[in-house]
């Protein structure tokens, strides 16, 4: 019983550090996607400078960087 459980910890140990590399570079994306985000304080000439939705969006409490970064990209219905 008992080396039944310590090889299932040792599986889970492995699964955990696996997940664990896959998650570095997926944080590394969402920081890079959510930079891009980030408006430029240079506008073009002749260029309004207005409120932008990302700036708005980011004002809002409770949306975090992946709501920021994933709703951009989310087609409209219809």
């Amino acid at each position: 019983m008992v080396e039944a459980a310590s090889d299932h910890i040792r599986a889970l140990t492995l699964h955990i550090r696996l997940v664990n590399q896959q998650l570095k570079p997926a944080h590394r994306k969402l920081h890079e996607l959510y930079a891009q985000l980030i408006p430029s304080e240079e506008d073009e000439p002749g260029q309004q400078c207005g409120q932008r939705d990302v700036v708005i969006l980011r004002s809002m409490p409770g949306l975090g960087r992946i709501i920021l970064v994933v709703l951009p990209r989310v087609k409209p219905v219809g």
